[in-house]
């Protein structure tokens, strides 16, 4: 699929180096358009899903962005408003459910295309030689992505992050954590919630779950907002990356918890630390700290997910 898209973008004659944007919520699209740019010889561009019409546009315009894959008629009726100030803007591409022709003024209707539109196109051995020269033509130091800030303080602000900046990363984490993935039977999982526009997510879900060869499942978009501890109990994911609020959030609820039986978790806590430190200096945690995995943290880990 990432071949197919980047053989598209190439077929229908969007430049080397230039942006290809998305702009939607996690979605495996999200992460096909993210390698299918690197594919073509292209530079990913996240756009965050709050972004106001104008900001779109600002974003669109100083990555040079020839093509856009947006999630859902909210989100193209944003670049509508602003594709006749983008004059390098070629195609708009939407793979959401709720996408109608109807809705697609006359003046963009060559432009404005479905996913599975954009992807029919004819297959030659001219093309697959296109695809290897650009995708021979990525180095080290050339530019992978860009990433942009929300833009509430003003125009959104990029940042050029390059292919070795990535790998040198995501080599250096897997190895400082080592022990910890080799911990895990069978392979990790990943739930992919925070904005992919974002380089926490962007490396956490799309650079290191390639590279440490984890499953990466989809949240919705409310998961922020409440459903996140279903997908974390259904998921129980391996591997997890998340801002300080969300850690607060769990702190709340795992406090509540506690203070409805404040001796036994009173007891399970001291335990508990006593025996962390031990097994941080590599000395025996004790046998209370086994009762207290079984009797309340077992309990609370199952909850989290």
């Amino acid at each position: 699929m990432v071949k197919l898209l980047a053989s598209a973008l190439i077929s229908r004659g969007v430049s080397e180096r230039c942006g290809v944007s998305v702009l939607g919520y996690n979605h495996p699209v999200w992460v096909i358009a993210y390698h299918a740019a690197i594919f073509a010889n292209c530079i990913n561009c996240g756009i965050y899903i709050t972004n106001e019409p104008d900001a779109c546009r600002y974003v669109l315009e100083n990555s040079d962005s020839e093509a856009i894959l947006v999630e859902n008629n909210m989100q193209m009726d944003k670049i509508l408003q602003v594709w006749h100030n983008l004059p390098k803007l070629k195609y708009l591409i939407h793979w959401g459910n709720d996408f109608s022709r109807e809705k697609v003024p006359s003046k963009y209707s060559d432009k404005i295309f479905t996913f599975e539109e954009f992807l029919d196109i004819p297959r030659s051995v001219e093309l697959e030689q296109k695809l290897s020269a650009r995708m021979r033509a990525q180095g080290p130091g050339t530019c992978c992505t860009y990433v942009y800030t929300s833009g509430t303080t003003g125009n959104p602000k990029g940042v050029m992050l390059s292919h070795d900046n990535y790998i040198w990363t995501g080599e250096t984490t897997i190895k400082s954590n080592e022990e910890m993935l080799n911990s895990v039977d069978g392979q990790h999982r990943v739930v992919s919630f925070l904005p992919l526009s974002h380089v926490a997510a962007q490396f956490a879900d799309i650079i290191m779950t390639f590279m440490a060869g984890a499953c990466l499942y989809f949240a919705d978009a409310k998961a922020l907002s409440g459903t996140l501890p279903e997908y974390l109990q259904d998921v129980r994911p391996t591997f997890f990356v998340a801002v300080p609020r969300v850690w607060e959030k769990m702190e709340e609820k795992i406090r509540a918890a506690l203070e409805e039986k404040p001796t036994i978790t009173g007891w399970a806590r001291g335990v508990g630390m006593v025996g962390t430190d031990a097994e941080l200096k590599g000395n025996y945690k004790g046998v209370q700290f086994w009762l207290a995995q079984k009797i309340v943290f077992n309990k609370i880990k199952k909850q989290l997910g």
